[in-house]
């Protein structure tokens, strides 16, 4: 969707986006004129500047300037997604000024941005809500347990992009959930990999704690985000896990039918819940059974992703 913008002394700007979801600013200037792009967005901040020459006969031109997110240069997916941007373009020397378009970049879809990548290279992809937000939902660290992914993907597709209130990874495992293997490539369980004061006395934890990508574009995201609370989602144990139940794992607990427990029953040495333990970061597990998810998990995740749940 493109938005025009104008200011004084400047021709018209148009913004676009297009896949792989760049944005785009197109200005009509003499081609001595220096181009200067800014793009940034609300909710997390991801910020690129760009100055460009003009060059070439009179016309329009157009810079196309990646965001970038936790240090990486943004990588958009196939279909355009959601997340408004903030496009400043400024032009110097022949036509002096500036002026600002803000795009919604596809209305029926959250922005994926891509955090990371597995060991063989596929993308670890997040979604942002076009806001700020407290809450990272998370599913498939192992991938044997596709079922977290289909709760998570079925609640996204009841959720309007304009109203999904959390930041989501629906696969963080991506070569383990191709494979139906609960380990990653180099055979790694991702959530005994995580650098909590457990860390250790576990199946196949890693040589060192973050020593797998997955894992390490997991906590950068946490530390980009800085949330105040986690929902993981894990099989098949039939439950909802929370060690202080709170409002959200009673909450979850009524609208899902799962029972709710302090505890899975065994210890999970280097888990991403241990991790949050260490930092007081509140983490709520729902456990789900075998099989597909019920309407009424899919229904809670719904609510939950649009912000009806409890915090």
């Amino acid at each position: 969707m493109a938005v025009p913008a104008t200011a004084p002394g400047l021709p018209a700007i148009s913004v676009t986006c297009d896949a792989p979801c760049l944005v785009s600013a197109t200005v009509t200037a003499p081609p001595s004129a220096i181009l200067r792009v800014a793009a940034g967005t609300r909710g997390p901040a991801l910020l690129a500047r760009t100055r460009v020459l003009l060059q070439g006969a009179p016309g329009p031109q157009t810079v196309r300037v990646a965001p970038t997110a936790l240090g990486r240069r943004l990588v958009g997916a196939a279909a355009p997604g959601r997340l408004s941007a903030d496009v400043a373009v400024t032009l110097e020397g022949a036509a002096p000024g500036e002026a600002s378009g803000r795009v919604a970049m596809g209305p029926a879809r959250p922005y994926p941005v891509v955090i990371g990548r597995s060991v063989r290279g596929r993308p670890i992809r997040a979604l942002l809500p076009d806001r700020d937000t407290g809450l990272l939902v998370m599913g498939a660290i192992h991938g044997d347990e596709p079922q977290a992914a289909w709760a998570i993907a079925r609640g996204l597709a009841r959720v309007r992009a304009r109203d999904l209130r959390a930041a989501v990874v629906v696969i963080a495992n991506p070569d383990g959930y191709a494979a139906r293997t609960r380990r990653n490539a180099r055979d790694i369980d991702l959530n005994r990999n995580f650098p909590s004061r457990s860390w250790g006395p576990a199946v196949r934890p890693g040589p060192r704690p973050a020593s797998e990508p997955e894992t390490r574009a997991i906590l950068g995201l946490l530390r980009h985000l800085a949330p105040t609370s986690l929902l993981n989602l894990h099989a098949p144990q039939n439950l909802i896990e929370d060690p202080d139940l709170g409002p959200l794992a009673r909450w979850l607990s009524r609208r899902t039918g799962l029972a709710l427990a302090r505890s899975v029953g065994y210890a999970t040495p280097g888990s991403l819940g241990d991790w949050a333990a260490d930092r007081r970061l509140p983490e709520v597990t729902i456990e789900l059974p075998r099989g597909g998810p019920s309407e009424a998990v899919v229904a809670a995740m719904a609510d939950v992703l649009a912000g009806r749940a409890p915090d």
